[in-house]
This record gives structure tokens, C-alpha cells and sequence, in this order.
């Protein structure tokens, strides 16, 4: 997610208008519109002053892992320029969240992940993130359970729809719920 997303998305679900948002910054309503449509960056100072106006505050969180929100948008980036293997980047992330600590592991996937265009893979994201947040005790973000975010039918990860039947039976429920079927075991980092 890029800034101008992430400021949109923030505002919208603060349920404020520019206007108001430019009132409690004291910046320029033409500038916050400019940062929401990606026609300027903000300085740290007018993102920390936007943050607070939306009842924030802007933490940095240098990270080494990939977030929800970049996996998905790398996904998407490989399917629309037709690329065969558009599941690298949720396999990396299921790596990186077992590997990160608990607080990090909310942090990487607090930004909701935009759609990819692909319902089976965004259910898988979705279904990543439950399943990785709930080993370490964490409610997942809402995100993860809109209703875009489910298969539309069982998929099996691993392409082969004969496997279908012996997988079932070990997907984790974070999985199920969203008929993506894979198991523990193949979610075990390395």
C-alpha cells in the first residue's frame, strides 16, 4: 500500500471528509487531497501531523519482512503481466510472519492487503494471516474476513484437485473458512 492509499484508506474509515481532516492539521485541504491522490509526498512532519489528526500517531517499523499488503500487491503485479508463478511472494510470507515476533507479526499485516485479482489467492492471504496472528493469540485484522476474501470454491494450494479429499481433513479452520485447502505441515518454515 502507498501512501496515497494508505492516507485515503485511513481517512475513509475515520468517516472525515478532507476538509475536516485539513481543519484538525492545520494543512491545507489541497495538500491532503494532493497526498491521497499520489500527486505529492508528504514530509515526515505533515505524515506524523495527518496521523494525528485521524487519532494516531506514525510509527516507522524498520522491518526485513514482507507485509500482507506488499504480497498481495506483488501477486497482483505477477498475474496481470501474466506470470506463471504468482505464488512466491505467499509463500515468503507465510515464511516471514513464523519467523517475526508477535507485535511485528500484527504490524506486517495491520494494512489491509489489496486484492489481487486472483478470489483463491486472496483467500489464501487472508486465510495466512488468521492462521499465523491466531498461533501467537491475535485476532486477525477485518479485513481478512470481508467477503472478497474467500475461494468461491475449494482450492486445493497445491494444484492437484485428486488431493482435495486428504487435505480437507487437515486444513486449519483459518483456511477452511475460506475453502483454500492446505495443511500445517506445508506451512512449516524452514
Amino acid at each position: 500500500m502507498n501512501v496515497a492509499e494508505l492516507f485515503r484508506v485511513a481517512r475513509t474509515r475515520a468517516g472525515i471528509t478532507t476538509r475536516e481532516l485539513a481543519r484538525r492539521t492545520g494543512l491545507p485541504q489541497s495538500s491532503i487531497v494532493d497526498y491521497e491522490k499520489g500527486a505529492h509526498s508528504p514530509t515526515v512532519k505533515s505524515f506524523d501531523r495527518v496521523a494525528k489528526g485521524l487519532g494516531g500517531s506514525l510509527v516507522l517499523v524498520a522491518s526485513p519482512y514482507l507485509t500482507a499488503a506488499d504480497a498481495a500487491a506483488q501477486v497482483k503485479a505477477i498475474l496481470q503481466r501474466g506470470g506463471s508463478h504468482p505464488d512466491g511472494p505467499i509463500w515468503q510470507l507465510a515464511n516471514d510472519l513464523a519467523s517475526a515476533e508477535p507485535c511485528l507479526r500484527a504490524t506486517l499485516v495491520f494494512n489491509p492487503a489489496p486484492l489481487t485479482g486472483d478470489a483463491r489467492r486472496d483467500a489464501w492471504i487472508a486465510g495466512l494471516v488468521d492462521y499465523r496472528l491466531q498461533e501467537v493469540g491475535i485476532k486477525a485484522p477485518a479485513w481478512a474476513d470481508e467477503p472478497a476474501r474467500v475461494a468461491g470454491q475449494e482450492w486445493p494450494v497445491s494444484g492437484v484437485a485428486a488431493t482435495a479429499d486428504i487435505i480437507r481433513a487437515d486444513t486449519p479452520a483459518p483456511f477452511a473458512r475460506r475453502q483454500v485447502l492446505i495443511t500445517a505441515d506445508d506451512l512449516v518454515s524452514y
